[in-house]
């Protein structure tokens, strides 16, 4: 899904995203068939994500994702 894509953003090949459609699939699957929050993070490195910015100061974050995203 993400390989057949003309543009890769940098951050995907950083972060190695190796997720399938099946992957999203499931996990649109089991917001639907349960009631779970809106914003559901895919894969562990995006929970990753989720967790340190809840974790740490938006300035932060708002770095790292700079950092990591930059050509």
């Amino acid at each position: 899904m993400v390989e057949d894509a003309d543009y890769q953003a940098p951050v995907v090949n950083r972060l190695g995203v190796k997720l399938k459609a099946e992957d999203i699939a499931a996990k649109v699957w089991e917001a639907a068939a349960r009631e779970v929050p809106v914003h559901n993070p895919v894969g562990g490195v995006f929970k990753m994500i989720k967790l340190f910015d809840k974790l740490l100061p938006s300035a932060s974050t708002r770095l790292t994702m700079t950092f990591l995203s930059r050509e």
